[in-house]
This record gives structure tokens, C-alpha cells and sequence, in this order.
């Protein structure tokens, strides 16, 4: 039988239809300086999803993190970066670095927990979506910010995971939850710890426990059929 697809196309399309858009405002970074920049809005949901989607090539993930940096710096930033990589005056990494510090603008989350929000996001958004319809919200990528949409994620996630099932009692649930909170909550290290080629490239983080995302990743399928 067949399932239905996954929902990064919808993402997409949906994203399509909305321009960048906000206020740009100095974003300082410890190795950068200040670059000009916007916060992220909902629609930055869909080329995060893209960034943790292993279903592509690596060379496509960095696409869509380029894609999503410059649809927040502005005119002439990301040139400006670039001649400063290529001088050596910034970190070769510099934009991933940019990436991180404009994905977690505006939230307490650690840039891991964003972008496994963000893939859970993209690969569900048809059962996202609907949700925020029923509750009235029929254009959700019309929300202030990246942070909202990903807070109706995390809700579904937790409830799928929660839900109890056919064996084991439920406090079964609530450890599958909290092995999920700890791998994707693990705090980020400080802006000035990260050191130019340790890895954070996409994917950007290694968890510590992955068998707790694939575990959230499939009660969310289960609660979306």
C-alpha cells in the first residue's frame, strides 16, 4: 500500500508564495562583526527543512543554507562575507556561523533543536498545516516567526510521543519524550568556542542520542496517519 509523501514540496511551494520580508537590524557576531540582517520569519522553516534533509546530497543541504542566509542579510552582505573569507579576515565557516546565529535569533532553543524541529516540520507539513487550519490559521506561514511555527511542531511531537500505545504503561512515553528534550536540547557552545572547520557544516550537529529523533520522528508518522 502506498503512504502518503513526504510534505517538502508543499513547504516549498507554500514559501513561494510569501517574499522575505522584515526590518533589517545589526547581528553581531563574536568572529564576523556585525552583518546586516532580518529575523527569521515563518517561511525560513522551509529552506531549514531542506538544511537536515538526508534524502539529499550534500551539496543540495548547502544550497538550501546558502538559500536561507541570503534571504536574511541584506543587499550586499553575503558578497561582502565572501571577500572576507576569500581575504582571510573572517572564518572559512562564515556562513554557516551566520546561519546558526539568524536560525536561533529571537529563540531560547540551541540551533540543533531548530533544525530537527525544522525537518520534522517540512516532512509533516500537510498534518502542520492542517492543524494551524483548524485552529483558524489559514495562511501559517503568515505567523511573526520561524519560532511560532515550530512551537505547533514541538507540540505535535510531544503528543505523539506521549500517546499511548498498545504496550508498555505510560510512563513509557514521558521517557521517550525526555530522551528526545536531550538530544536535541543539549545547549550550543558558545559563539566563541566554535572553531572554524569542527564540524558544523550541514548536517550541522551530531546527537548524542539519535535513536530518540528517529523515535519521535516515527510516533510523529503514526500520529499523522
Amino acid at each position: 500500500m502506498y503512504s502518503p509523501p513526504p510534505g517538502f514540496t508543499d513547504l516549498l511551494s507554500d514559501a513561494a508564495l510569501w517574499p522575505p520580508a522584515g526590518e533589517f537590524e545589526d547581528l553581531s557576531l563574536v568572529s564576523i562583526g556585525a552583518v546586516r540582517a532580518r529575523p527569521p520569519r515563518a517561511r525560513a522553516v522551509a529552506y531549514l527543512a531542506m538544511v537536515d534533509n538526508t534524502s539529499l546530497k550534500p551539496h543540495e543541504q548547502r544550497d538550501y543554507l546558502t538559500r536561507f542566509v541570503l534571504d536574511h542579510l541584506d543587499t550586499g552582505e553575503y558578497q561582502r562575507v565572501l571577500s572576507g573569507v576569500f581575504d582571510g579576515d573572517f572564518p572559512h565557516d562564515s556562513v554557516q556561523r551566520i546561519a546558526r546565529k539568524i536560525a536561533t535569533w529571537g529563540t531560547a532553543r540551541p540551533y540543533a533543536a531548530v533544525l530537527t524541529l525544522s525537518l520534522f516540520t517540512g516532512h509533516n507539513w500537510r498534518t502542520v498545516r492542517q492543524k494551524l487550519a483548524n485552529a483558524g490559521m489559514t495562511s501559517p506561514l503568515l505567523l511573526p516567526s520561524l519560532h511560532a511555527v515550530l512551537d505547533v511542531t514541538e507540540d505535535i511531537v510531544t503528543e505523539s510521543l506521549l500517546a499511548p500505545e498498545s504496550e508498555g504503561p505510560p510512563s513509557e512515553g514521558e521517557k521517550r519524550l525526555r530522551r528526545f528534550y536531550d538530544a536535541i536540547y543539549a545547549p550550543d557552545p558558545p559563539e566563541e568556542e566554535i572553531v572554524a572547520g569542527s564540524g558544523h557544516s550541514p548536517p550541522p550537529t551530531s546527537f548524542e542520542n539519535p535513536d530518540a529523533v528517529e523515535d519521535a520522528f516515527d510516533a510523529f508518522l503514526r500520529q499523522a496517519r
